[in-house]
């Protein structure tokens, strides 16, 4: 081990973070560390220790490319996933906006520019100004396994979606 490289390897196992498991090289998990301990002290003396840490249940697609969609007219799109999945929909147009994903409408009021819908952590944004005030919906927009049907009323230029599909 490059003993040099001890404070990196320390701030590395210190917190939140995706893992990779061999046996899966194309997915990645979001994890913590549960046992806070100090590394560095274990480092300096040990080449083996033992790091806990939790996974949360899902994991999802380490090509990150594969997963930018950009929609210009209504489509249907394919989720790859085995469970529904929380998108970051980003809507560009201006003015009032209903977009419709699986037969469930979404409402977005007074978009001037642009509005990001995070479904993941259940937001409305542009930039840091929270515009969760300018939506109008039950719940946030999910793609269901399989054919999502995507559509919109309004003035939309385009829709940019991660998709963020996701296996268990």
């Amino acid at each position: 081990m490059d003993r040099s490289r001890i404070d990196d390897v320390c701030a590395w196992l210190n917190g939140y973070g995706e893992v990779i498991f061999s046996s899966e090289p194309d997915k990645v998990y979001r994890a913590f560390i549960k046992n806070q301990i100090p590394f560095n002290n274990i480092l300096l003396n040990l080449n083996d220790f033992l790091v806990q840490f939790d996974c949360f249940p899902f994991k999802y697609s380490v090509d990150k490319a594969d997963e930018e969609i950009t929609l210009t007219t209504a489509t249907t799109i394919y989720n790859q996933g085995t469970i529904y999945s929380e998108p970051i929909i980003t809507v560009y147009g201006t003015g009032n906006v209903t977009i419709t994903i699986h037969g469930t409408a979404y409402a977005i009021s007074e978009i001037d520019g642009y509005v990001t819908i995070n479904s993941e952590i259940q937001e409305v944004y542009k930039d840091s100004t929270n515009k969760n005030n300018s939506f109008s919906a039950l719940d946030f927009p999910k793609f269901q396994e399989g054919a999502n049907t995507i559509s919109w009323t309004g003035s939309v230029t385009r829709l940019e979606i991660k998709p963020n599909w996701r296996w268990l």
